[in-house]
């Protein structure tokens, strides 16, 4: 079994992956909404030079939803990454017959 030996479950590995990515997606999206000058910025999103240097900038439509495409996909990933750790329990709990 999976607990005598010592290994990380394979579903746990998937919903972490998933974190991770979910936390990814939402720095990036609050850095383009500083960098439009929609969100104001703390010393959480820069160093206090950066701060002190930082001015809103203009952003192009094309641009823009560019980036949040960017966001929108690691966002996806995340939610296929949650649904692959159901099933990967279901397989491995007998619960469900595997599909795939």
């Amino acid at each position: 079994m999976l607990g005598d030996t010592g290994m990380v479950p394979v579903p746990y590995l998937y919903r972490a992956s998933a974190a991770e990515l979910r936390r990814q997606a939402t720095r990036m999206w609050r850095r383009i909404e500083i960098e439009r000058g929609f969100v104001e910025p703390t010393q959480a999103d820069m160093s206090a030079d950066e701060l002190c240097g930082f001015a809103p900038r203009n952003m192009s439509h094309d641009e823009y939803y560019a980036r949040m495409d960017d966001v929108h996909r690691l966002s996806s990933r995340a939610d296929e990454l949650c649904g692959i750790a159901e099933q990967t329990e279901m397989w491995e709990t007998g619960h469900a017959p595997r599909t795939v």
